[in-house]
C-alpha cells in the first residue's frame, strides 16, 4: 500500500502534457503558418513565434520527440515567412521612396 501511494505521488508530479487530437495540432500549425497565434504557439513582441510555455501535446502513435521536432520545424518555417514579410514590406517601402525621389527629380 505504501509503495502504491509513493508511486502515485511521483506519477502525479510528472507533467504528461495535454492530450490533443491530430486535427487540433494541425489546426494550430496552420494558424501559425498563416501568422496567427494559437493555444500551442504564441507570437512574441518581435513578431516571431515560439511554443507556448507548458505546451507538450500528446498525439497517439507519435513520440513526444517527433511532435517537438515537427513543432520546431514549423516554427522555423513560420518565422522565416515572418522575416520575408518584413523584408518585402521594407523593400517595397524603400522602392516606393526611391521612385518618389526619382519622380520628384524628373519634375
Amino acid at each position: 500500500l505504501c509503495s502504491k501511494a509513493l508511486a502515485f505521488r511521483s506519477f502525479s508530479r510528472v507533467n504528461i502534457g495535454k492530450s490533443m487530437h491530430v486535427r487540433e495540432l494541425i489546426s494550430h500549425l496552420i494558424s501559425m503558418l498563416e501568422g496567427y497565434p494559437s493555444k500551442s504557439f504564441r507570437l512574441r513582441a518581435d513578431n516571431y513565434f515560439e511554443i507556448h510555455p507548458g505546451t507538450n501535446p500528446i498525439v497517439d502513435h507519435l513520440s513526444p520527440t517527433t511532435i517537438r521536432g515537427l513543432m520546431e520545424n514549423a516554427i522555423r518555417l513560420s518565422n522565416k515567412k515572418q522575416y520575408l514579410k518584413k523584408f518585402i514590406h521594407t523593400y517595397i517601402s524603400h522602392k516606393s521612396l526611391c521612385f518618389q525621389a526619382y519622380a520628384q527629380a524628373v519634375r
